[in-house]
């Protein structure tokens, strides 16, 4: 059985939204969400915090996780996931290496194990979340999905563009390892499979229109739904 061990980076401050990953959320700071949904995991063997700040430390200990405390300068503002989770996977033995991401408090420990679960079946060397959007697209004016010197097609017949949500990755460790020391990163490595989530669950928390969206979607889900209506037509007068 492959071990699994996997990091949650969080830093205390933030630029767009101060202390972030404190910041509540119904009632609980943002980052408990991302602990509660790895230690729902039953594929994961060790949950760490990755960070510099002994506030968020304590916090992850008061919910039974271990902490990796990083070097200050991984918690600069041009530090990337690559290094971070180099870091974290020099000082942790493990088959697979993941990381869950803070900022996504509506990710689950099932769609945690339903992605580690692809992610072994398809024997990928990284497995990354994505949203796939079925919508007319364009990079930089270009046509990306459809082309523009034909009729336009169906919104339905489109290929889905599938945006990178983050909500958690997993890496095979020596192959994360191998790549970051030859090339300078690791975050793509060899194979790439992309995880599907359901869009509802792939909101990552950057700013405060953000916070709000997910208060939004958090209060829907405390409410019990009603039976769907529809319009039958104007009354008569």
């Amino acid at each position: 059985m492959a071990t699994v061990k996997v990091h949650l980076i969080a830093r205390l401050e933030s630029k767009r939204v101060r202390r972030k990953n404190l910041r509540l959320l119904h009632g609980k700071p943002l980052l408990s969400y991302a602990i509660e949904a790895a230690k729902a995991s039953k594929g994961i063997d060790e949950i760490y915090l990755n960070t510099e700040s002994e506030m968020l430390a304590d916090l992850a200990r008061a919910h039974g996780i271990g902490v990796f405390k990083r070097e200050d300068w991984l918690a600069a503002d041009d530090i990337v996931l690559d290094q971070t989770t180099y870091a974290f996977a020099k000082a942790h033995e493990a088959d697979i290496i993941g990381m869950v991401n803070p900022v996504c408090p509506l990710t689950t420990g099932e769609d945690i194990d339903q992605g580690l679960a692809h992610f072994i079946e398809h024997d990928f060397d990284t497995l990354l979340t994505v949203r796939e959007e079925q919508l007319h697209s364009f990079v930089r004016g270009d046509a990306i999905n459809f082309d523009v010197r034909r009729k336009i097609p169906m919104t339905q017949d489109l290929s889905p563009v599938q945006i990178v949500t983050w909500n958690f990755c997993f890496w095979k460790r020596a192959a994360f390892l191998a790549n970051y020391e030859t090339n300078g990163f690791g975050v793509f490595t060899g194979s790439i499979g992309l995880y599907p989530l359901d869009k509802r669950k792939a909101v990552k928390v950057s700013d405060e229109s953000d916070f709000r969206i997910v208060e939004a979607i958090m209060s829907h889900r405390s409410t019990e739904l009603t039976e769907a209506d529809y319009y039958a037509g104007a009354p008569e007068v």
